[in-house]
């Protein structure tokens, strides 16, 4: 029921396609407190400690993502002023938002930069576990992670030699 509205099959099929072009995707599913969602996330927004991926097992990961701020103040009223007022998203080398003959698309002010980040409980039983999300100014989630995964599917086109990509 509820899968079929997330549009994972889709987003699979994008997921097979990236993985097949770059050797990894990720398609994140979870549950946002009303209904289960997944979305496409792009490589260039997750970052794992090169030391823990080592051996293929991260404990944890951060989400760097561009938001609007109309739709981020959406999301948490209370902190909606602040949010409008925080600092402009920050250019970063990846970005993709240019055409391959033109320049960039407009500035970045309405936007924000959120950092969402998971740290895996070290044992089943731990409470150790946390999810936070924040972006320049603020803290909009801290809580609890219970989970012993991160909150995406890896698509691998073949395994690493070692790590977590395979390339």
């Amino acid at each position: 029921g509820q899968m079929l509205e997330t549009e994972f099959d889709d987003l699979s099929r994008e997921a097979l396609h990236d993985g097949t072009r770059i050797g990894n995707a990720f398609t994140r599913i979870d549950d946002n407190g009303e209904a289960i969602f997944a979305e496409r996330v792009p490589v260039n927004d997750l970052l794992f400690d090169r030391r823990e991926c080592k051996y293929g097992k991260p404990q944890q990961a951060i989400r760097v993502h561009r938001l609007a701020k109309d739709y981020l103040a959406e999301l948490f009223p209370k902190e909606a002023a602040k949010i409008r007022e925080a600092p402009g998203s920050t250019r970063r080398k990846d970005d993709t938002d240019q055409d391959v003959d033109g320049p960039r698309i407009g500035d970045l002010d309405d936007y924000i930069d959120t950092w969402e980040a998971w740290h895996l409980p070290t044992l089943r039983e731990s409470t150790n576990g946390r999810h936070v999300l924040c972006y320049d100014g603020g803290t909009l989630v801290t809580e609890e992670w219970k989970e012993p995964r991160f909150p995406w599917a890896m698509f691998r086109l073949t395994d690493p030699d070692w790590g977590i990509y395979s390339t």
